[in-house]
């Protein structure tokens, strides 16, 4: 055997060392935690540009001063039917996660994730969906197309479903007195959910109470 070929032959045994990158031997990271573009983009499926790299315990007291302001009130009151978050200066340019941010609170508002939703509240009718909206300036120039844009993403997200249910149960629980409240209460939470959900069994639910159609539908009115 040549020395070359006892060199490769010593060269294949040797064990392949992997070399730590700045990020492993600094962070235990395998690469960078940081997208090349600076953009948060939801349908991408790098967790660094859709939004699930996202960790709430770095931002708890932002997350509850957001909900203090839009969504629930710590002093009982409503919430503001509009609201506009402006952004601090100071907080710098782009890519430090205000849409993830932003993102990762539209599922908690959709998903109602959040204690004591509806304690102090007394509207039944009162409830919150959010959704995440990209204008296009070629697209949409007048009013009503950015009204269209948010019920197409509402579309997108499933969540006209869950505005028929609440105006259904909104509209129903203004025709029954407060005696039968408590005792549609009394009932399971995913039996009260499937008669607001399906429109035959809303049907059935009318009936049930001796309410019409015509009644429920002037009432909507």
């Amino acid at each position: 055997m040549s020395v070359i070929d006892r060199q490769k032959k010593l060269k294949d045994t040797q064990p392949i060392v992997q070399k730590q990158t700045p990020y492993q031997r600094l962070y235990d990271l395998k690469e960078n935690p940081f997208s090349d573009m600076a953009m948060f983009t939801p349908s991408e499926d790098d967790p660094r540009r859709n939004g699930t790299i996202y960790d709430p315990q770095f931002r708890i007291e932002e997350e509850k001063q957001f909900f203090n302001l839009f969504v629930q009130p710590s002093t009982g009151d409503k919430p503001l039917r509009l609201g506009f978050v402006r952004l601090n200066a100071q907080a710098g340019g782009r890519g430090n996660g205000k849409s993830t941010f932003l993102n990762k609170i539209m599922e908690r508002v959709n998903d109602q994730s959040w204690e004591d939703w509806s304690r102090n509240i007394d509207d039944p009718a009162l409830f919150a969906l959010a959704v995440h909206l990209i204008p296009d300036t070629g697209k949409q120039k007048s009013f009503w197309q950015f009204i269209q844009l948010i019920f197409t993403s509402l579309s997108y997200r499933g969540l006209l479903k869950d505005i028929d249910k609440n105006f259904r149960a909104a509209v129903f629980l203004a025709l029954i007195s407060e005696e039968m409240q408590e005792e549609l209460e009394k009932k399971p939470e995913n039996e009260l959910d499937a008669y607001f959900e399906n429109h035959e069994s809303f049907l059935e639910l009318l009936d049930i109470f001796s309410i019409t159609l015509p009644a429920f539908t002037e009432e909507a009115e």
